[in-house]
């Protein structure tokens, strides 16, 4: 749910209790990088603050960090706005877990999961992953969130090798962080969140085949 988008209390309550009545009871929180806040939301904080996700039996709330940063929030801010959410969050009696933005820099993703550690927030840290996509979406998706050096770094790297002529695949990221986990015993309890980019059968296929192979991303 992006509360920038949410145009009043009213369509948040409604929404709210349509996803009751479907049975959902968790949802992933974000303020959404959009320019003009349409409603009363400015944030993924202001929205959480109503209560109204603990009135419709929401049991597990999820929210946004970011590996490399945001490029239009300073880190300090991230991090107090951060903590509040997931203190909140506890306190209205719901579980929170946290998925970091998609990133293509294992290093980057493995320090900031140990920085969220030492800051408490380890309970459970889900690592944000793009899935299987051209390399021209995956570039403007990465401008557009913010981590397009990270995307340089990819592109230039695949063009000294000679892949990603047909596409970027996620497999030897999770490789590398796989290894990671398995030399790093604060890393093991990580857990994967998949990006689909609108090819949700498309990554859901990958996945499949990855495990097939006898691992688990």
């Amino acid at each position: 749910m992006v509360a920038r988008r949410c145009e009043s209390h009213h369509q948040l309550e409604t929404t709210l209790a349509r996803l009751q009545e479907a049975g959902v009871d968790r949802a992933l929180l974000l303020g959404g990088d959009v320019a003009r806040v349409i409603g009363p939301f400015p944030s993924s904080r202001a929205v959480l603050e109503t209560g109204l996700f603990a009135r419709y039996g929401f049991k597990r709330l999820g929210f946004a960090t970011y590996p490399q940063g945001h490029p239009h929030i300073p880190t300090d801010v991230l991090d107090g706005e951060l903590n509040q959410k997931v203190s909140l969050t506890v306190r209205q009696g719901m579980k929170p877990w946290v998925v970091s933005q998609f990133c293509f820099e294992p290093d980057a993703i493995t320090a900031h999961i140990i920085r969220l550690q030492v800051r408490g927030i380890a309970e459970d840290v889900r690592v944000g992953l793009a899935g299987p996509a051209t390399l021209k979406s995956v570039m403007r998706l990465a401008l557009i969130c913010g981590v397009t050096n990270s995307a340089f770094a990819l592109r230039s790297q695949g063009q000294r090798f000679g892949r990603l002529v047909v596409g970027y695949e996620p497999q030897e990221l999770i490789d590398r962080l796989l290894h990671q986990m398995e030399t790093k015993a604060e890393l093991r309890s990580l857990r994967a969140h998949f990006f689909g980019f609108g090819e949700l059968r498309q990554t859901a296929r990958w996945v499949r085949e990855y495990r097939g192979k006898g691992a688990t991303p």
